[in-house]
């Protein structure tokens, strides 16, 4: 916890260009990985890298980040049958508006895992100020929903 704490107030303290180089940085690792992302302007990227949050677990716990674009930073865990590593993402159904759409399961950790997370809220926020980076979201909020529609859809037939 201090550890993050440390993080956070030095990140408080960095100019303003500093921060979004270091946002920047930090989002080479995972932001491949979330296929809405790809072709938003760095501007957009940089507010929503400022704004994760910092969230630690412990070995055998499973994380509370509903409502939250998920990004493991260290550690490993498990998540809709896949093992999650640095770098990899849950959570990325957080565009979609419909709660009967919206994946609930955490992920369990295996190790003591540090996962930074960007709410909904957030996620919300930063696209009001960048409207041409939200039309991009809405397009793959829509193809997402979609896609969610039609897993039910077969889901229910099956039943």
């Amino acid at each position: 916890a201090k550890v993050v704490e440390g993080y956070q107030l030095l990140m408080q303290r960095m100019s303003d260009g500093l921060r979004g180089a270091v946002a920047i940085e930090s989002t080479k690792g995972w932001l491949h990985n979330v296929w809405y992302l790809e072709g938003t302007s760095m501007e957009f990227v940089v507010c929503l890298a400022m704004e994760l949050d910092l969230l630690v677990f412990a070995a055998k716990e499973t994380t509370t980040t509903t409502r939250c674009l998920n990004i493991m930073n260290r550690g490993m865990a498990a998540h809709d049958g896949k093992v999650l590593s640095k770098g990899s993402v849950w959570g990325c159904d957080v565009l979609l508006d419909n709660e009967n759409l919206i994946d609930r399961v955490g992920a369990f950790c295996f190790t003591f895992c540090e996962v930074y997370a960007l709410p909904k809220s957030t996620l919300d926020q930063a696209r009001e100020k960048h409207p041409g980076d939200a039309r991009k979201l809405r397009r793959a909020q829509v193809w997402l929903a979609l896609q969610r529609y039609v897993k039910m859809g077969c889901v229910q037939e099956l039943l």
